[in-house]
């Protein structure tokens, strides 16, 4: 038993990861439209909205609130596309043809498993408290018109999985204990790099960190068990969700 390497802490410095850029018209927006508080003394460094603190300049942090105030203000940008990540707007990594095979054959093999009251969900948003994610795939509670004035949230969803080939230290060591926070019961990495699926299960968050509390591997032959809302499913070939030219 393992958990996920690097946990989630309350305290976090900005991750390793490439923030979203603010041109200066969008912070003056941001400013106008009072999607920042009025006690927040920041000012827009080299791209970034930091704040002025005791001559420390670190980055802004956003509620989901603020986030989504930005989207419907139209301020934030879809170009470059971007999530918010424990408070973070993190650019997205650019798409390739591995990646997204595996999506296709991932998705393909849950929506031919999911009992009717239960739908997949393709590279579309979800809420917890601190992050909006776009996880490449999400099994959730249906009807799909559920989401038609909401992003799932995590008591309704089952399972979150990310596809990693350029991704695969953010998918482990950031959005991991993130999902684990959010307490969804399970995380798939389907990792098209060493050929293998990650499941992670048993979340668990304490006051110093959040982590999956049980991980194992699944190679080659090997079958994927899937379990969603409490129900055993039929399971997955991992040969069955990764791209041809990865297997082994």
């Amino acid at each position: 038993m393992s958990a996920i390497s690097t946990s989630h802490r309350a305290a976090s410095p900005p991750p390793q990861l490439p923030l979203y850029r603010f041109t200066p018209e969008q912070f003056q927006r941001l400013i106008a439209s009072d999607v920042l508080a009025p006690n927040q003394v920041v000012e827009l460094h080299d791209g970034q909205i930091v704040v002025r603190n005791n001559g420390t300049l670190p980055p802004l942090r956003f509620t989901v609130k603020q986030y989504q105030r930005m989207i419907t203000l139209d301020i934030v940008s879809e170009h470059p596309p971007n999530e918010l990540l424990d408070g973070w707007i993190v650019t997205k990594m650019p798409r390739n043809p591995p990646h997204d095979s595996a999506i296709y054959h991932t998705h393909m093999a849950l929506i031919r498993r999911l009992p009717p009251e239960w739908i997949c969900r393709n590279q579309s948003g979800a809420t917890t408290d601190d992050s909006q994610p776009e996880p490449d795939l999400a099994v959730v509670q249906g009807p799909p018109e559920r989401y038609d004035d909401h992003h799932p949230t995590a008591v309704e969803t089952a399972l979150v999985i990310e596809v990693s080939n350029t991704t695969l230290h953010r998918d482990r060591s950031f959005k991991g204990p993130l999902y684990a926070r959010a307490g969804i019961a399970a995380y798939w990495i389907v990792n098209v790099i060493d050929g293998q699926v990650e499941v992670y299960t048993d979340p668990v968050t304490t006051d110093a960190e959040s982590a999956y509390g049980h991980r194992q591997e699944y190679r080659g032959t090997d079958s994927v068990p899937l379990t969603v809302g409490g129900r055993e499913l039929a399971p997955i070939l991992v040969q069955d969700l990764l791209p041809r030219r990865v297997q082994t």
